[in-house]
C-alpha cells in the first residue's frame, strides 16, 4: 500500500497556540499539565502540534481539551481548507 504524504498532519495546530497564547500559557506550562493527567508530553511536542508537523490522535485531541479546560471543538478551526492538508494535486473524486 502506497503511503500518501500530508502537507499538514492535523487541523488543530494553529487553534491550540491561539487558546494556549489567551490563556497566557506557555508551550512548556501546558506540557507540563498534560504530563500531570499523565500524557508523556514534551514543549518539543506542543511546539510539532502547534506547527502542524505531527499527527494528532483523537484521544489527544480529549486530553488537550481536558486540560485546557475547553470544549473540544474549540481545537477544531471555523473552516478547514482540505487543500492545504492534502499533498499537492488536492482532493480527487
Amino acid at each position: 500500500m502506497a503511503r500518501i504524504k500530508i502537507a499538514r498532519k492535523n487541523v488543530i495546530g494553529p487553534e491550540l497556540c491561539r487558546l494556549r497564547v489567551r490563556m497566557g500559557w506557555s508551550q512548556e506550562y501546558l506540557a507540563t499539565k498534560c504530563q500531570l493527567m499523565g500524557w508523556d508530553i514534551t514543549r518539543l511536542t506542543i511546539t510539532r502540534i502547534e506547527a502542524r508537523n505531527r499527527l494528532v490522535a483523537d484521544y489527544e485531541i480529549l486530553l488537550l481539551a481536558k486540560v485546557m479546560q475547553v470544549n473540544p471543538t474549540a481545537l477544531l478551526p471555523y473552516r478547514a481548507n482540505l487543500r492545504q492538508l492534502m499533498p499537492s494535486g488536492g482532493i480527487r473524486k
